[in-house]
């Protein structure tokens, strides 16, 4: 997906909150503000939106000195929806359509490093999933594919969220399944360590995308990452980063799951922001 003109103050506001999580002192963040807008002149607009958030944020680090200014709101994250995680497995307890409900609760924790989760409860954001369902629904699609892979490669996309991710993955366990996380710490991206966390590496492989960068630029990315997406029977793409630099990756059977978080990738999926989607790739 190629950035758009909406994508700009999103990175804006990003490297402001970078700055904020990172320091309190004033004249620091501005520094580090001030070199973010700097680097906006030359960047190339042809770009991923996560392309152009890396090439920004990336230096704006540097210049705070701190390697996971996001620390403390992961910890915060983890700990609301490692809370959660029982009313989540009560909820799959009712449902007579486990993967389809699993399928809307991944979707759902994709809020949880967004704006559109400020002032919400998770309960708040699960009961509106729950309700309104998918806006873009490949559902059964996926359910038909599914039948047909023995391994799925699944991508993970934010801390906290990863907690949401293990009830879809759980339902998923008669295949092999590979975990996707960050090596080092990315905004609110999961790691390795909070993988292991959330017990994930007893129910899947983790590997890493063997690239320190915003989303899952491919043509940057590790061989085995590069082999692993290949051969993968199945691909499910966690978070609007992911779809924005695989949509077009051209991968049979690679699915899409999500909520909108911007005017950005509502308008390139046709949806609402705060709309929960699992789209199959072209």
């Amino acid at each position: 997906m190629q950035a758009d003109p909406d994508c700009i103050p999103c990175i804006v506001r990003l490297a402001i909150e970078q700055a904020r999580q990172a320091t309190d002192d004033e004249w620091l963040q501005w520094k580090a503000i001030d070199e973010a807008l700097a680097l906006f002149a030359g960047l190339d607009k042809d770009s991923t939106p996560p392309e152009l958030a890396f090439a920004i944020l990336k230096p704006a680090m540097k210049t705070l000195g701190v390697q996971d200014p996001y620390a403390d709101m992961k910890k915060e994250f983890t700990n609301e929806a490692k809370a959660f995680l029982p009313q989540l497995e009560e909820i799959m307890d009712k449902t007579d359509n486990r993967i389809k409900t699993a399928l809307a609760l991944a979707a759902a924790g994709n809020a949880l490093d967004s704006t559109l989760y400020s002032g919400r409860t998770i309960k708040d954001i699960v009961d509106e999933s729950l309700d309104k369902g998918f806006a873009i629904d490949d559902s059964d699609e996926f359910i038909t594919d599914l039948a047909g892979a023995d391994n799925v490669l699944y991508v993970l996309d934010n801390v906290g969220e990863i907690y949401f991710d293990r009830i879809l993955i759980q339902e998923l366990v008669e295949r092999e399944i590979t975990c996707v996380v960050r090596k080092e710490p990315i905004l609110s991206d999961a790691t390795l360590q909070d993988a292991e966390e959330a017990e994930l590496d007893k129910i899947a492989k983790i590997i890493d995308p063997g690239v320190a960068t915003i989303g899952i630029p491919l043509q940057l990315c590790s061989h085995e990452f590069r082999d692993a997406f290949k051969t993968a029977d199945m691909v499910i793409a966690k978070g609007q980063a992911a779809y924005e630099t695989l949509e077009d990756a051209g991968k049979e059977r690679c699915y899409f799951l999500l909520m909108a978080k911007c005017d950005a990738v509502a308008k390139s999926l046709g949806v609402n922001p705060g709309n929960i989607i699992i789209v199959k790739g072209s």
